[in-house]
């Protein structure tokens, strides 16, 4: 008989009362909910600003070092994130309020507006944004997204409640884990991951074999990598291997997802294969590579992201923004800087991101 799971304050249980213990966007926000489209329009806080914050000296001979070039940047990429999350497009109010993560001091404005924004993307990332930064004064408004019309954002919901100390009921994760929905089931699974109680591996295991027979083969792989992703962030390793069996994917998506993961979770005995990819198209394959490769110390994907930042595609001029922002290297710092400057509200707000991530981290 199959297993039924109930949340309680100990953790996941079976049906039986046993206890279950056991021993990672970014997917992009237009991937995990459907209803978000890419922008293409230029408004923005870019301009002549960034190139001021540029400097005159080239990248090569410019003598500031790596740290103080990006702080003094900090203020056009506060304004442009800043502009975003009033964009009239619902992708880049989403995004917008992923970054404002970086931004603990700013973000409570921010973040209870787009509790009630009408695209459910938006609401899931302020909410999802509320969790990591423990906005215990937004408690209220996350309440009421547990009856949203989302099931993501109602996901979302129960995890900024967690977060912020507050009383959330997660027993409806497990049937999102079997959701007929890839982008419910994802998104639950991305949920559990980021509360972070391992009792949750057991259902992860179980619940999400249930198979979707009308979604598309590349769907469903995507899903089974964030499952897999989500225990692994839970303290489970033996998933690596699933993980890296999706490098090798006939799918590109599937692919530079498993790469993704794979860079985030610092597998250090894959990296010679993601090495390998640097010189194996797509574009977003190499970036990914070049991103994964930077987080453990490696920077010879470097020349492919400064080129790809010169890109014609928005897409991938807006990839390799957040790729220049794992090289703590004053040529990514310059580049970076400079795409602040970019026509598009795309790049200059992935641009924002990446300079206020790494100086997080300083």
């Amino acid at each position: 008989m199959k297993k039924q799971y109930i949340w309680s304050d100990r953790g996941m249980l079976t049906s039986g009362g046993s206890v279950s213990m056991a021993l990672t966007l970014a997917v992009v926000l237009s991937a995990l909910l459907p209803g978000c489209q890419a922008p293409s329009r230029t408004n923005g806080a870019g301009g002549a600003n960034a190139a001021a914050a540029t400097g005159k000296n080239d990248a090569n001979t410019d003598p500031r070092p790596y740290p103080q070039i990006m702080r003094e940047a900090r203020d056009l990429a506060i304004k442009q994130v800043v502009a975003s999350s009033q964009s009239e497009d619902a992708y880049l109010r989403a995004n917008a309020m992923e970054t404002a993560r970086y931004l603990p001091n700013r973000a409570t404005p921010m973040v209870q507006r787009a509790l009630d924004d009408p695209a459910a993307p938006v609401r899931f990332a302020a909410l999802v944004t509320m969790g990591r930064l423990k906005l215990a004064d937004l408690a209220p408004a996350a309440r009421r997204r547990l009856d949203d019309p989302s099931a993501s954002v109602r996901a979302a919901a129960m995890f900024a409640l967690r977060a912020s100390g507050q009383k959330a009921d997660l027993t409806p994760l497990a049937q999102m884990l079997v959701s007929q929905d890839p982008a419910t089931r994802g998104n639950a699974a991305l949920i559990l991951g980021l509360i972070g109680d391992p009792s949750a591996i057991p259902m992860l295991k179980d619940e999400a074999r249930t198979p979707m027979p009308r979604v598309s083969g590349v769907r469903e792989a995507i899903v089974r990598l964030q499952v897999a992703e989500a225990i692994a962030k839970l303290g489970d390793m033996s998933v690596l291997d699933a993980i890296r069996a999706g490098v090798f994917s006939q799918f590109d998506e599937v692919r530079v997802m498993a790469v993704q993961m794979l860079g985030q979770l610092e597998d250090r005995k894959y990296e010679n294969a993601i090495g390998g990819l640097l010189d194996k198209p797509p574009v977003e394959l190499q970036l990914v590579a070049a991103e994964a490769l930077a987080r453990i110390g490696y920077d010879q994907g470097l020349p492919i992201a400064l080129d790809a930042g010169r890109h014609q595609v928005t897409a991938v001029r807006s990839q390799a923004a957040l790729t220049l922002g794992s090289f703590r290297d004053v040529r990514a710092a310059k580049a970076l800087v400079a795409m602040l400057d970019d026509p598009q509200e795309q790049v200059r707000l992935s641009a924002a991101a990446a300079l206020l991530k790494a100086i997080s981290s300083f």
